[in-house]
């Protein structure tokens, strides 16, 4: 058995665990240090391979919403979903093309993330990637109207990465 690091959002404990015997570790919740901890996200229900990853996951200021990352075979690419922490129900928030980013909520609103530019063509998958961007995600809405924040087009190559303050006001971006 493999146990990562805990961390408590809003009073509740978090923790990765995997028996030895999963193919990716699983996500819990523990409502004090001696309570029974509870399967709160678990991706070898992801897939029946079992090559689903979690990636990134992310509570929001008041822990009301949980967005997370997945990929597939070990790709560097993720999709990022969005669930509501209490009840577990997985919201329709869906965002593609996320590599090598942060997830940084503001509030409960909704939160900073990086990508590339969707891919085009054959080598959609196999091509450079260039212009990581930082957009805003608003709960509830399509990636779509997702708002750019920030690209850097004179440096192509470069990551974005961000994180708000504690108290909200500020957001710092780092390359």
């Amino acid at each position: 058995p493999k146990y990562y690091s805990p961390r408590k959002e809003n009073g509740i404990y978090y923790f990765l665990k995997n028996d030895g015997l999963q193919n990716q570790a699983v996500l819990y919740s523990q409502k004090d240090l001696k309570s029974e901890p509870e399967v709160f996200l678990d991706p070898n229900q992801f897939s029946q391979s079992g090559t689903v990853a979690l990636g990134e996951i992310s509570f929001s200021k008041k822990s009301k919403y949980c967005a997370y990352t997945v990929s597939q075979s070990g790709s560097d690419w993720k999709t990022g979903y969005v669930m509501e922490t209490g009840t577990k129900k997985l919201l329709g928030d869906k965002i593609d093309w996320i590599k090598y980013s942060t997830i940084a909520w503001r509030g409960d609103e909704g939160f900073y993330y990086s990508r590339y530019p969707e891919p085009k063509g054959n080598v959609r998958l196999s091509n450079q990637n260039r212009f990581h961007s930082v957009y805003f995600h608003k709960i509830g809405d399509t990636q779509t109207a997702d708002k750019l924040v920030f690209e850097d087009s004179a440096h192509p190559n470069r990551y974005h990465f961000v994180f708000v303050t504690e108290d909200d006001r500020y957001l710092v971006l780092y390359a």
